[in-house]
C-alpha cells in the first residue's frame, strides 16, 4: 500500500511538472490582478467615487441570491439572519 502511495505521488509530481508548472506564474499573476481589481471597487466607493460596476451588477443579483441560498442550505443553515434570500 505504501508503495502504491509513493507511486501515486510521483505520478502527481510528474503531472504537475508537465501540465501545471508552465502556467503557474501566469495563473498567479492573473489571480493577483483580479484580486486587486476586486479590492479597488470598495476602495473607490469608500472614497466617494461612484462605482462603474454597480449598474452592471444589477444583472447579477438574482443569480447571487440564488447561489447564496444554495450555499447556506448545503451547509445546513436553514435561514440567514439579515439576508434577503430566504
Amino acid at each position: 500500500m505504501d508503495r502504491l502511495r509513493r507511486a501515486w505521488r510521483r505520478l502527481e509530481a510528474a503531472h504537475d511538472a508537465v501540465f501545471v508548472a508552465r502556467w503557474r506564474t501566469e495563473l498567479r499573476r492573473e489571480a493577483r490582478r483580479e484580486e486587486e481589481e476586486l479590492l479597488g471597487v470598495p476602495l473607490l466607493e469608500a472614497m466617494g467615487a461612484q462605482s462603474p460596476v454597480s449598474y452592471y451588477a444589477l444583472e447579477v443579483y438574482p443569480w447571487l441570491l440564488t447561489r447564496t441560498h444554495q450555499l447556506h442550505v448545503s451547509r445546513g443553515i436553514d435561514r440567514l439572519s439579515g439576508s434577503a434570500c430566504c
